[in-house]
This record gives structure tokens, sequence and C-alpha cells, in this order.
């Protein structure tokens, strides 16, 4: 019994251990890079791994060497290059290869990390999957599968210019076995409109990120909403499939899902919202500076300013322009772009250190171009030339913009509440100054309101007389005001008598309304004091503090005079009693 015992447990044993082995995949050669800071290269005779910086410009600290148990390339003004020892791969069928890469700074497009293969002495590959990286891509995994031949090297060129910038990579693993499907992968999806068809990316990976290129099947595909279509993907093609899909309701934080259409193998997308189209008028054009500044006439922008109570995705939303009168595309706003509910968002053709403005522009974009003659400016929910939304349109095109001054450099103002935007009577010339450098003439809002807020009217009046004591107190503005920055502290009332007097505040649109809990006593002098602490619905302050008094009236009194008898010479006098 006991010999029995022993036999199933080393069969089972056994059975472990060769699943074990047939579904794992063999590691052929590593590197994690355990070697102290500054290393150069790899241990072992000949090395495991050499670096080549002849190409590079160093100074101070910069370097591509071991850092922190990865190598990481810092400032090189130069191609610098990594290059693994030939390793044998001729026992193996099928080969794989991954790299992790990662990244901190502001990369820009000139900034990269490109990751080869060289088989038995052949041409330097760049791996299927991030294999070329540029600019900012935080972290990721570079992978190539399906190799075979005798010799494998890997080679890794990185650049960049700046003390900013590091691109780093670690764990270059190299493994024998065919691959299989683990799982799938979905690239970043944006905030999308109900009812407009979008694309998706579908990548079959598996097990270390490495896509599947012998995958060519489907997926099945559903997202939170239960609302997306089609629910089946076409076949893949080397292991990626790419098609439009279109969810009909709005959802917030919705997820897209594929499941393999034969399998169990899964893969989410990020979360994003599906809103529906936004309205024409929705978002304006709201100020252009299009005749430039005095420091330059290419130093122009663009104002536009969210109309509704909610913050807007613009992603991908687009101006154009006139060129030669036809409708040209001037610029896209890229992903990530949202307007504050009832805010304001600049686009720059110069960033603020190199213009005359003191803010800093939502956008830098040198595509930003206004004519000073037949300009018209049209604003769409996505691309124009495939039938997108038109949100607003700015002058008609025709002869001198509708506002502005070239001569002293004024800029365009759209007028609130925004009329059409095609008509000259909806635009007016700028007569404040707001978010300029110390100096400037130019007159306009950049990035903000295009009115100051002011009191137009109140009751009771300046130095009124006979005010009743149970009178409410009535200001009228130039812009609706926010309730919320109406209080105690921003519209104080004081009474000669009283001192500080409380009430309840009513805020109707552009007029606020006082209304004391206790009547004005007779007499007394009432101040009343509006600070900037009162902002617009749409965030602009008071212009300035603004006090005005008045007079409340007199109590009636009633007298009786009476005569006591007493005698002066040719006078008679009277007691005076009130009462």
């Amino acid at each position: 019994m006991k010999n029995q015992s022993q036999l199933l447990i080393s069969l089972a044993l056994f059975l472990i251990f060769f699943s074990f082995s047939v579904n794992a995949q063999t590691v052929i050669w590593s590197e994690n890079f355990t070697y102290p800071d500054g290393t150069t290269q790899g241990s072992g005779i000949p090395p495991k791994w050499t670096v080549d910086v002849s190409a590079c410009t160093f100074d101070g600290d910069d370097h591509f060497e071991v850092r922190s148990n990865q190598i990481e390339g810092n400032d090189l003004d130069g191609e610098a290059v990594w290059r693994s020892q030939g390793i044998d791969i001729s026992g193996y069928g099928s080969v794989s290869v991954s790299v992790d890469l990662s990244e901190v700074g502001d990369l820009e497009s000139s900034d990269y990390i490109r990751v080869y293969y060289q088989i038995d002495g052949g041409a330097e590959t760049l791996f299927d999957t991030n294999g070329d990286v540029s600019d900012d891509f935080n972290n990721l995994v570079a992978s190539q599968a399906n190799l075979s031949g005798s010799t494998l090297l890997i080679v890794i060129r990185v650049m960049n210019n700046a003390t900013t910038e590091f691109i780093r990579f670690d764990n270059v693993t190299v493994r024998e076995g065919v691959q299989t499907l683990d799982h799938f992968s979905i690239d970043p999806i944006a905030n999308q409109t109900v009812g407009v068809p979008f694309s998706i990316t579908v990548t079959a990976k598996d097990a270390s990120d490495a896509t599947v290129t012998s995958f060519t099947g489907t997926v099945d595909i559903s997202d939170l909403s239960g609302d997306i279509s089609p629910t089946t993907s076409g076949n893949f093609t080397a292991g990626v499939w790419t098609g439009n899909v279109t969810i009909s309701s709005e959802y917030t934080s919705d997820q897209i899902t594929v499941t393999n259409s034969s399998g169990t193998e899964t893969g989410s997308s990020n979360q994003f919202d599906v809103l529906n189209a936004p309205a024409a008028g929705s978002v304006v054009i709201n100020e252009l500076m299009w005749m430039g500044s005095t420091l330059s006439t290419y130093d122009e922008w663009i104002e536009l300013r969210n109309t509704t109570s909610n913050a807007l995705d613009i992603s991908g939303w687009q101006l154009t322009k006139l060129s030669g009168g036809a409708e040209a595309l001037m610029l896209e706003i890229p992903a990530g772009n949202t307007i504050p509910a009832n805010g304001y968002f600049l686009i720059s053709n110069y960033d603020a250190a190199n213009s005359q403005i003191d803010v800093t522009p939502d956008i830098v974009d040198s595509d930003v171009s206004l004519a000073n003659t037949q300009l018209q400016i049209k604003l769409y929910d996505g691309d124009f030339t495939t039938g997108a939304n038109l949100i607003d349109t700015a002058d008609d095109g025709t002869g001198a913009p509708a506002a502005g001054d070239n001569t002293l450099k004024y800029s365009m103002m759209r007028v609130t509440p925004p009329a059409d935007g095609t008509l000259p009577t909806s635009w007016f010339t700028a007569d404040i100054a707001q978010g300029w450098d110390n100096g400037a003439t130019e007159k306009g809002t950049p990035g903000a309101a295009n009115y100051n807020v002011e009191v137009t009217s109140h009751t009771p009046n300046q130095n009124e007389n006979n005010v009743e004591p149970s009178s409410d107190i009535q200001v009228n503005f130039n812009m609706d005001i926010d309730a919320n920055t109406v209080d105690e502290n921003n519209f104080s009332v004081i009474g000669s008598y009283t001192g500080k007097i409380s009430g309840s505040y009513t805020v109707n649109g552009n007029v606020v309304t006082f209304d004391p809990n206790n009547n004005f006593k007779y007499g007394e002098i009432v101040t009343v004091t509006l600070t900037t602490g009162i902002h617009a619905s749409n965030g602009t302050p008071l212009a300035s503090p603004y006090t005005w008094q008045f007079f409340v009236e007199s109590e009636e009194a009633c007298a009786s005079f009476v005569d006591n008898d007493q005698v002066f010479p040719a006078i008679t006098s009277w007691d005076v009693a009130l009462g």
C-alpha cells in the first residue's frame, strides 16, 4: 500500500512538472542590469553587452549607462547605441524577445528609442511591437516574436537632447517556444459622441505582451452601455484588427471589452465618456487678435468660450479659415483638451514668453493664421470634411474684419450674450485690457471675459432721501451674477444707527436683491458696499468696489403749545411739548 501511495505521488509530481515544462517558455538569455551605477559594459568575455556613445556630446552629468539597475540615457545630444552579444538560438524552433521601455521628462518628436534585432548578421530590423517610439510614451514593452536562425543580436538606439529628459530600458529577455495567445490590448480611446462611428485597434498579445502575429480569428465586442455595434470584429491580420464601432447612448466612464470568439482570452480599453453631440453655439469664437500685436503681426490668437454650465471635451475639434476664397483647415485641437463650464480656451501662435500676452495659452500652435481681409473662422466638433457639426462662425468673410483696430492693436470681441457671428453687429472693438505684459498698449482680454462686471443701476439711488424703512435694495449689473459670490462679505449694508444689517440675498440673472431682516431705522444713513468678490456667472469679477448711500425717512412727529401766562415785554413765551 505504501509503495502504491509513493507511486501515485511520484506520478502526480511528474505530471505537474511535465505540464509546467510544456506550457512555460524557457528563458534563453536575459539582462536586468544588476550592476553598479556607471557601468557601461556587461560581464563576461566577450562582454554580455556594450555601448557606443561616439556620436554623443556629454557635459556635466550627461550619460548613457547603468543607473538604478537599468540603462538610462540623459541629454545625449547624439545617438547612443546598446548592443547585446551574439545570442545562440540555433537549438530553438521559435524565439521571442521583449524589452521594458520607460521615460521621464517632456520629450519631443526628435527624441526616440528604437529596438532592433539582427538574425545571422542580417540587417537591423525594428521590433514589430513598440520598436520605434518617440515623444512622450511613459511605460511600454517592445516585443518581437517568431524569430529563428543561428545567432540573434539585439540593438537599441536612443536619442534625446535635454538635461530633463531621461530614456530608460530594462529586462531584455529572449525566450523560446511557440507563441500562445494570452490577452488582447486595445489602443487608447478618447471621449466619443453618441451615434458617431469611431475607430478602435485591438491587438492579440502573448504573456510577455508581444503581438501574436499568428492570430487571425475574431473577437466579440461589448461595452458597459450595452449599446455598441457591431458586436463581433472582422478577422485579425498579423494579430491586429482595426475597425469602426458605434455607441448609441450616452454613458459616463464607458469601457469596451473584447473576448476571443473561439476562446476565453479578453482585453479591456481605458474608460471614456460617450456624450451627446454639442449643440451649435455651445462653444463660440469669442475674441480674435487678427491684427497681431506691437511685437509682431504674427502675435495672433483665438479665444473660445464655453457658453454651457458643463465642461466640454473639444478633442479633435477643428478650426477652419478662408484660403483663396475656399474653406481650408487651420488647425485641429489635440486630444485631452477641455473647456471648463462657462470658461475660456486660448489658442495662440506664440507662447507667453514670446508674445505681448501675459497669460499661458491652452494651446500654442504655429498654424494660427488670421487674415486682415476676408476673415472667416469656423469651428467644428470634428473633421469638417466628413460631416462634423458646425458649432460656430466668426465674421462673414467679406472685406475688412467686423471689428478690431489694426493700428492700435485692439482685438475683435464678441458681444454678450453671443449673437450670430456672421453679423457685424455681433462684434465690437476691445475697449478694455487684461492679461497683457507690463507696458503693453494693446487692448483685449485673452483668456477672460470681454466685459468688466459693472453696476448699471440700483435702488434706492445715490443720496436718495425719504427712503421707506421697509424698502429692499436692488442692484442691476451688466452681466448675469453668480449667486455663490453674493453674501454679507461681498454685499454689505451698514446703518448709521443699526450697524451691520443682516438679510437675505436673491439673484435673478443680472439682478441682485437684498431683503433686510428688519426695517431700517428712521432717519439713519444706510451705506451699501459691493466688493470685487462678486463675480459674473462666467467668473469675471466686479471691476472695482462700488459704494453708495441713501437716507431713511424721519419718523412723523406732533407738537402741542401751552400758554403759561408768563409775560415778557413785547414777547409771549410758549412751552413746546413734543410727542
